[in-house]
C-alpha cells in the first residue's frame, strides 16, 4: 500500500527540517566563529555537510532541497504548488531551531550575553 498525501507530506516536513537544522547548525558553527578567524575550510565543511545530507536523506523522500528552491522547483513544473508549503514551513522551522540552538549554546563566542550585549549597544 502507498503512503497516502498526508504521510507523504509528514515524512517530507521531518526530512526538510531535520537536514535544514542540521545543515545550518554546521554552516553557523564554522562560519561565525570567532575561534578560527581566516581559515577558509568553512564552505568546504559546508559542502561536506551538504552532501552528507543529501546522501543520508536519499533525496526520494523530499528531493533533499533543504531551502526554499521548491518555489522554483514549482515554477518549472518539477513540483506541485500544493506540496510547496511542506517544503518551506520544514526549511523555516529547521533554520529557526538551529539558529536558537547555536545563540543558547554558542558559548565560545559569548552565547546568549552576546546577543544581549549587541541590542544593547543599538
Amino acid at each position: 500500500m502507498s503512503p497516502t498525501v498526508a504521510e507523504d507530506s509528514a515524512l517530507v516536513l521531518v526530512v526538510e527540517l531535520f537536514f535544514t537544522f542540521v545543515l545550518v547548525c554546521v554552516a553557523l558553527a564554522v562560519s561565525t566563529s570567532r575561534s578560527h578567524p581566516g581559515n577558509g575550510f568553512y564552505g568546504h565543511v559546508v559542502g561536506l555537510s551538504l552532501a552528507g545530507c543529501v546522501f543520508a536523506a536519499g533525496g526520494g523522500a523530499s528531493g533533499a532541497a533543504f531551502n526554499p528552491a521548491a518555489v522554483g522547483m514549482s515554477m518549472i513544473g518539477e513540483l506541485s504548488w500544493l506540496a510547496v508549503w511542506v517544503h518551506l514551513v520544514g526549511n523555516l522551522l529547521g533554520a529557526v531551531l538551529a539558529a536558537g540552538l547555536f545563540l543558547a549554546f554558542d558559548l565560545d563566542d559569548g552565547g546568549p550575553d552576546r546577543v544581549a550585549r549587541t541590542r544593547g549597544a543599538a
